[in-house]
């Protein structure tokens, strides 16, 4: 969409030169820009472009439709635009899902976090001391004590004795 606009701009002022429409060309959002000044920019775009073709009162030496490079129209800018918000629409959903899922999985791992916790707490009483089991434990022992939940990405394997670090 970005060179439409450029296109479009570079258009209205080539052929509506000092026309009452160049001041009320819209500003181009930068390339990473919100989708929400995107489409705010774009709906002020098809806007003025539907203006530009009415053209009344008429502008001298202009003949409606305004079409860009390659016969672009103000239809297709509208068929493009729409595609673009209903792509938008979907990313926004697809985010809330991923949200509502991680939302979903940490809810159910707090049980199993309590439940890991307890079984760190028990090793002490049953693994005889300098046990690799106790040994592996150990970084993890600390958080034991608190009741702050870790986030389930801070959460790592740890190699076990005689595997030199990797796992088989």
């Amino acid at each position: 969409m970005k060179p439409r606009f450029s296109q479009f701009r570079g258009a209205v002022v080539g052929q509506l030169h000092g026309s009452r429409y160049i001041a009320s060309l819209p500003v181009q959002p930068d390339l990473f820009s919100s989708h929400g000044l995107w489409l705010h920019a774009m709906q002020d775009t098809a806007n003025l472009w539907a203006v530009i073709n009415l053209n009344a009162p008429p502008v001298p030496a202009f003949a409606p439709p305004l079409t860009l490079a390659g016969g672009y129209t103000l239809a297709n800018f509208t068929s493009d635009k729409s595609a673009l918000e209903a792509s938008w629409a979907t990313l926004n959903k697809a985010l809330l899902d991923a949200k509502q899922g991680r939302t979903v999985r940490d809810a159910a791992f707090a049980p199993v976090f309590e439940r890991l916790k307890q079984y760190r707490q028990a090793v002490h009483g049953v693994v005889p001391a300098g046990s690799a089991l106790l040994e592996s434990l150990r970084g993890s022992l600390q958080s034991t004590t608190s009741d702050e939940r870790p986030k389930t990405s801070d959460l790592t394997l740890r190699p076990r004795g005689g595997h030199g670090g990797r796992f088989p």
